[in-house]
């Protein structure tokens, strides 16, 4: 036994990827690229619920899988205590994130054509 852990040493210590994605450089990149990524996930999530209560086209699906989150949330913090339990729910979210997705694009495109022909009228 005392062998292979010193071979498993010994080929860890050779490596420069694996300790870097563990506590290095490349570590602080995918943290860094996951916040982003979390941050972008709430933000359409929380744009896509917006957009629907304004414009009054609540979608069933939308409010079920935020629902959904909410309460799988709210029970693993009461629960468990972790946060580490929450993380199945935020997948939940990014189909509602890809709606408000779309539905910004919309948005955009929209203001542009109406922007359009605006400047072509005037």
């Amino acid at each position: 036994m005392e062998q292979t852990t010193d071979e498993i040493s010994e080929y860890y210590s050779n490596q420069k990827l694996i300790p870097s994605m563990l506590s290095g450089k490349v570590s602080e990149i995918i943290i860094r690229f996951l916040d982003v990524y979390q941050i972008i996930i709430y933000g359409f999530t929380a744009l896509n619920i917006g957009i629907s209560i304004k414009n009054k086209e609540l979608n069933e699906k939308n409010i079920i899988l935020v629902l959904v989150f909410f309460g799988g949330f709210l029970f693993h913090i009461l629960w468990e205590t972790k946060s580490v339990y929450v993380i199945p729910y935020f997948y939940v979210l990014i189909p509602v994130a890809a709606d408000g997705i779309r539905k910004v694009i919309d948005l955009i495109y929209k203001k542009k054509s109406l922007g359009g022909t605006e400047k072509t009228n005037g």
